[in-house]
């Protein structure tokens, strides 16, 4: 996703917040410090060099290209299983529920697929160990932190970060490379640029992607997710994002009027808006698990004013 996109999620999940968790002392960490959400959720995770391990995880469900015999049915998930998990909280899960690729074995390429569920656990126990001895004592140093982690986390829901086919294996592609690229800057040419974002009007009756941007339907917020462990949570994402790509990105469109001609317009209109949404509640969703760590009174004197 490009850096607005990932502003704009950012800002929407301290809203999703202030909806589910209105009393929450994270907003008091986040809100004052909004003004670094375009450097350090959409600017800074690109440029710290590891956009090729950090911000992906490519699955796969054919084994020779995971560089395996066969791929282990403990890797079959399943949508059953993945409902359960989330609780029927994923709007994007239920839009693929008959999809046939959920009922195969797939995984991720452990050579080149990326860590991203890594990365993202990574720098929640990083955020909470450091809080914890003293590393991290200012509300602003914690917001900067959860900003990042939203960029990573909303990069799962990007389906083709989740595909391997979107990557060069033994010097063939599988996907045009230009297509993920033409579907981040479509989302991103009707996304607010940053200074609309800073005093948009971002209000609990307006969380979801809104006219005239997309058009979309407004979706029922679902409430947080009980986040039990990072990366699973992660990684179940990732697979959701996998049998999307594979429904949705079929071909190797050249570019982006191709792939509207293939599924429609409006149902790539209906995706974003479910991507999205999903992304929003996942961000909110870990920020507060997060903060339930470290926020806790038990575990800390820490004061916020």
């Amino acid at each position: 996703m490009r850096p607005c996109t990932h502003s704009y999620i950012t800002f929407k999940a301290i809203e999703y917040l202030k909806v589910f968790k209105p009393d929450s002392c994270l907003l008091k960490i986040l809100i004052p410090n909004q003004k670094d959400i375009f450097k350090y959720s959409g600017i800074l995770p690109d440029m710290l060099g590891d956009c090729r391990r950090g911000h992906v995880f490519k699955m796969d469900h054919k084994p020779e290209l995971l560089g395996l015999p066969y791929i282990k049915d403990k890797y079959k998930v399943g949508h059953d299983l993945l409902a359960g998990y989330f609780k029927d909280k994923k709007y994007t899960l239920a839009l693929i529920k008959d999809s046939n690729v959920l009922n195969l074995p797939y995984k991720s390429n452990d050579k080149n697929g990326g860590k991203l569920p890594d990365r993202v656990e990574a720098i929640a126990s990083n955020l909470i160990y450091g809080f914890r001895n003293g590393y991290y004592n200012d509300v602003k140093s914690i917001a900067r932190f959860l900003f990042i982690l939203s960029h990573y986390i909303a990069d799962a829901h990007m389906p083709l970060h989740c595909d391997l086919r979107d990557k060069e294996i033994d010097g063939r592609r599988r996907l045009n490379r230009d297509i993920h690229l033409f579907i981040e800057n479509f989302w991103e040419s009707h996304i607010p640029n940053i200074d609309d974002l800073a005093g948009h009007n971002l209000t609990s009756n307006n969380i979801w992607l809104e006219k005239p941007y997309f058009n979309l339907n407004k979706l029922k917020p679902l409430g947080l997710n009980d986040t039990e462990n990072i990366r699973r949570e992660m990684i179940y994402i990732s697979r959701i994002s996998y049998a999307v790509s594979r429904e949705y990105i079929k071909n190797d469109y050249r570019n982006i009027d191709e792939l509207f001609d293939d599924i429609g317009r409006e149902n790539f209109s209906i995706l974003t808006d479910y991507l999205f949404t999903d992304a929003i509640q996942e961000v909110a969703s870990i920020w507060n698990n997060t903060a339930q760590h470290f926020l806790a009174p038990t575990k800390t004197p820490f004061q916020i004013h």
